[in-house]
């Protein structure tokens, strides 16, 4: 009896050790990003972009996410990440930036969806994205750009403004934005001024308290203004009115 006791004590204090310190243990294998960054790799853990850095991932595989801190900035170019990308407060970022700025166009992957919370600004371009982005805040006047992406969840922003942010605009005055087709909602909330054009959207769309241009999308699901929303018309040769298969509350 007091031998089975003291086996079955020892299992318990064993998996309290466990519990304990696996999780400083997962901590430990995050990587910081090299200054200038690295190509043709596969870092194994999550990585950790640090102010100052202006970290260039080209042909990489990251296992474990990739956090940004303020002062730091990340482009990835034809680049697969695993875990998800989470941007924290000052922080930037650049995705296949080329594919619409006039270098050779690549596709990056992201799995775990990104998380923008009060970024510097961002650029996320033709990019496979499985998981949900979230858009929080903009903490600088930058021209936030999001064109020709494919995402499977939804996209959600909320308290962006700035002098134009590109949600798709493929007959832009300045550049070609391509549409995004998202297969989720579409949720925008207390932002301005946004230029969402050329979308297909495998969802409804729902923009509150919110100013913006809305042309030329497809809409499978509802379209819903509320808060004083204010569509804005288009510019000259964008395209007339959106298609809608469910109700339009927006007029």
């Amino acid at each position: 009896m007091y031998r089975s006791t003291c086996l079955l004590a020892a299992v318990v204090m064993l998996a309290a050790v466990v519990v304990v310190f696996a999780p400083s243990a997962v901590g430990a294998t995050r990587t910081v990003c090299p200054d200038g960054g690295v190509s043709d790799t596969t870092i194994d853990g999550g990585l950790l972009v640090t102010g100052g850095n202006y970290c260039v991932l080209a042909n990489d595989t990251i296992s474990g996410g990739i956090t940004i801190l303020a002062g730091g900035d990340i482009e990835l170019d034809n680049s697969t990440v695993y875990g998800g990308i989470n941007v924290t407060p000052g922080g930037e970022i650049e995705v296949n930036p080329g594919s619409v700025f006039g270098r050779n166009p690549t596709t990056s992957t992201i799995y775990g969806g990104i998380t923008l919370n009060n970024a510097v600004d961002w650029d996320i371009e033709t990019a496979n994205i499985l998981g949900v982005v979230y858009f929080n805040g903009l903490s600088a006047g930058g021209f936030p750009t999001f064109c020709g992406n494919t995402v499977t969840g939804a996209v959600r922003m909320r308290n962006v403004s700035a002098d134009i942010t590109w949600l798709g605009d493929p007959v832009d005055e300045d550049f070609e934005c391509g549409g995004n087709t998202i297969n989720g909602i579409l949720s925008i909330s207390n932002s301005s001024f946004l230029e969402v054009e050329g979308n297909t959207v495998n969802g409804s769309v729902f923009l509150d308290s919110s100013t913006l241009e809305l042309n030329g999308n497809t809409i499978s699901g509802s379209l819903v203004c509320s808060s004083g929303t204010a569509i804005a018309p288009g510019q000259p040769g964008d395209p007339s009115g959106n298609t809608i298969g469910g109700n339009n509350t927006c007029f």
